[in-house]
């Protein structure tokens, strides 16, 4: 299945805002023969869709789906702004990601978070435990470690203050 990552979803906001987008409106992957072009379009009955925040931001139909089966879409920086790009998914080994996500990556909480708990990111559940205190299913979170357990996360206010207030 397709990933789209949180700052995909979030680039894809921005771009329909700034097209003045109608409200159903959201982006679509099209397959042509030279790759696939993504347009404005709406979601359709039967489409895969992914939301930024309450907004569908990109709706693919079950031929396309199958397609990009294997791929993510992230952003990479360029030199004018933000690009959108398709790059395959990193492989499991056992059932992990070879990759974890880094120091930063925002993502959900999936499970309520006594303090350990389960995130997604970028469209994969990962273990998890929060820094401070405790953290409700659907609950916006930033990676603030790692350690052998999982991710150690926290609230983005929270890990903006600290870095405010310096080291610890």
């Amino acid at each position: 299945m397709l990933i789209v990552s949180y700052t995909a979803r979030e680039r894809l906001a921005l771009l329909l805002a700034e097209e003045d987008a109608p409200d159903d409106a959201a982006f679509r992957f099209f397959a042509e023969r030279d790759g696939f072009r993504l347009a404005v379009d709406t979601a359709r009955p039967g489409d895969t869709t992914f939301a930024h925040g309450e907004k569908v931001v990109l709706a693919i139909d079950e031929q396309v789906s199958e397609l990009l089966a294997d791929m993510k879409l992230d952003v990479t920086d360029t030199e004018e702004e933000p690009k959108l790009v398709l790059n395959e998914q990193i492989e499991k080994v056992d059932g992990r990601n070879e990759e974890q996500p880094t120091t930063g990556a925002r993502g959900r909480v999936t499970t309520s978070m006594t303090p350990s708990g389960k995130v997604l990111i970028d469209g994969i559940e990962y273990n998890a435990w929060f820094k401070s205190g405790l953290a409700e299913s659907g609950d916006e979170v930033v990676v603030v470690g790692l350690d052998a357990l999982g991710l150690i996360v926290d609230k983005p206010d929270s890990q903006a203050q600290a870095n405010q207030n310096g080291p610890e």
